[in-house]
């Protein structure tokens, strides 16, 4: 069956193109936070989808439904509140995967998340309308005067420039309104804002139609991975009896000289201290392969999920990786204790959080004999990314950076804008890096346009002025390099 867009749908392709290029396009050309850009976006997708592919609207009204729609909304909203580079990254990729999983629920018959839903939506955008291109390029070159026309297009454009270039160079005054009134100079500003406008239309576009597609020939069945079912646990067994050993005999560990603290044994040539503030990278990079190795093991081995010894060597394991999860944010938190905040050891604490979460929904699904559901971990995910976004832990390193008797002030121009109202104020900055930090602060500031609105700049603004009269400062000294950690 071919299918065509009528009226409707294709004012509604336009329409969130148009929408995309007036509040995406700055933000994708130069790294800037779009703000409240993503809000508007997220609501013209899904308005746009529904106008294009009509799927009972009563199906978003459903309790599943709003509980996503609150999701996307908490992830949508922290462009608008906060600036931290990584989270918001994070944040993108999590809301792409939610409205995936969302869009596939409302247009699909039945009335559960699947799993499947972000496979689809990537399917739909970039695979399914592409293959039909070689036989639309042969039903276009078979059509009477294409060739006519494009060899006069072709031929025009560089008569043209040349005609424009000569009478420009002979008259000023043509030279003047071709230029200045017209801005023949921004051409190539245009072009990528056409190229852009363009690239948004044929992915939505390729999207749509591959949902109006699916939806035809009713081929909204759940696709499943298909994973080969491994008969016999021996392979199996090889692997976890002597990982459990080890991990059981590793928590002996934790509990008896880092949890109770009895004191390390006379041969170990390490302080104590050294003892605790190390490791804690280490143990998270085993916690989660732990996690993986029990889910591939599942799925592997999913015909033996009711055997006991199997479900027993799960638990081992699980507990395991939860003491080191513990064991890994003690060691971050008595780091931090001596030696100050950082992102990255803030979101270790998140990580482990989340794991120990995991952890349990793991357990829960052992015991009961259930199959590993990744849609439930990814709402996990979510949720914690919302937790540490919220936190704004640009702000909290910040302010209790400054609460330290020797802080890093070096570090705290690395942060974002969230963090100045907290610290800029306070110290004199000499070297290079601090001087190009300042200046990206200040560029960040200077951007007022209400597309991207976001209230970390708003509070922010208020500091320009110091921040310019410490660009100045800086610029008069003797600056030298350091190395910021």
């Amino acid at each position: 069956m071919k299918i065509t867009f009528d009226r409707r749908s294709l004012i509604s392709l336009f329409t969130f193109s148009f929408i995309t290029l007036v509040f995406f396009y700055r933000p994708f050309t130069s790294g800037m936070n779009p703000g409240i850009s993503v809000i508007a976006e997220l609501a013209a997708f899904h308005i746009c989808t529904y106008l294009c592919v009509r799927y009972d609207i009563k199906k978003a009204f459903r309790p599943q439904s709003v509980f996503f729609y609150c999701l996307e909304l908490c992830l949508a909203a922290s462009f608008i509140f906060f600036n931290n580079p990584q989270l918001l990254f994070l944040d993108f990729l999590a809301l792409t995967a939610l409205t995936s999983l969302h869009i596939d629920y409302l247009i699909s018959e039945g009335d559960e998340f699947r799993e499947s839903g972000i496979v689809r939506f990537l399917k739909d955008l970039f695979t399914r309308p592409f293959i039909s291109i070689p036989s639309s390029f042969k039903e276009i070159r078979s059509m009477k005067g294409f060739y006519v026309v494009l060899i006069s297009v072709l031929t025009a454009v560089p008569i043209l420039l040349i005609f424009i270039a000569l009478l420009s160079d002979a008259d000023a005054v043509f030279s003047y309104f071709l230029f200045e009134k017209l801005g023949v100079d921004n051409i190539p500003k245009i072009l990528s804002r056409l190229l852009f406008l363009a690239m948004i239309t044929v992915l939505f576009s390729s999207y749509i139609y591959s949902v109006i597609n699916r939806k035809l020939i009713n081929s909204g069945m759940e696709i499943r991975l298909s994973f080969p079912s491994i008969g016999s646990l021996i392979p199996l067994y090889t692997v976890l009896l002597p990982l459990a050993f080890i991990l059981m005999a590793f928590s002996v560990i934790q509990i008896l000289y880092l949890f109770i603290g009895i004191g390390l044994p006379d041969g170990i040539s390490v302080s104590y201290a050294d003892y605790v503030h190390k490791g804690f990278y280490s143990l998270l990079a085993c916690e989660i392969l732990v996690l993986i190795l029990i889910s591939v093991s599942k799925l592997l081995f999913r015909d033996h999920y009711r055997s006991k010894t199997l479900k027993a060597l799960y638990i081992i394991l699980l507990i395991s990786a939860s003491i080191m999860t513990v064991s890994s944010f003690m060691r971050v938190s008595l780091y931090e204790r001596a030696f100050g905040y950082s992102r990255l050891r803030i979101y270790v604490q998140f990580i482990d959080i989340m794991l120990l979460v995991s952890n349990l929904l793991m357990m829960i699904s052992v015991l009961r004999s259930s199959a590993f559901s990744f849609r439930t971990h990814l709402i996990v995910l979510c949720i914690f990314l919302i937790f540490a976004t919220y936190f704004n832990i640009d702000a909290y390193i910040a302010k209790n950076t400054v609460k330290r008797s020797s802080p890093d002030r070096h570090y705290l121009l690395e942060l974002s804008v969230d963090a100045v109202p907290y610290y800029i104020g306070n110290y004199d900055y000499d070297t290079y890096e601090d001087l190009e930090n300042l200046n990206r602060l200040y560029k960040n500031l200077e951007d007022s346009d209400i597309r991207f609105f976001n209230t970390g700049k708003e509070n922010a603004s208020g500091f320009k002025d110091i921040i310019s009269k410490k660009i100045k400062e800086t610029e008069a000294k003797d600056l030298y390099e350091v190395y910021i950690h």
